[in-house]
């Protein structure tokens, strides 16, 4: 099911920070310091590495991206 939050940046040592909601890293069964594919152009995209299809997802946000560059 779809959820909707809002997150404010903060700053930690001159570096712009959103954390992530509790129960989306707990779901997802995240470790601390592990690393997270992370995708960006006018959108930001974390696809948690625990995903059983975290590679099909990757590929579709890359795509997305590659075909909407510049329009949003």
């Amino acid at each position: 099911m779809p959820v909707e939050v809002n997150r404010k940046m903060i700053m930690l040592d001159r570096q712009p920070v959103i954390s992530l909601p509790r129960g989306w890293v707990d779901f997802w069964k995240l470790k601390k310091e592990e690393p997270l594919p992370i995708f960006y152009n006018s959108i930001l995209v974390v696809i948690p590495p625990t995903h059983p299809h975290r590679e099909k997802l990757e590929n579709r946000i890359r795509n997305f991206l590659i075909e909407n560059e510049g329009e949003y």
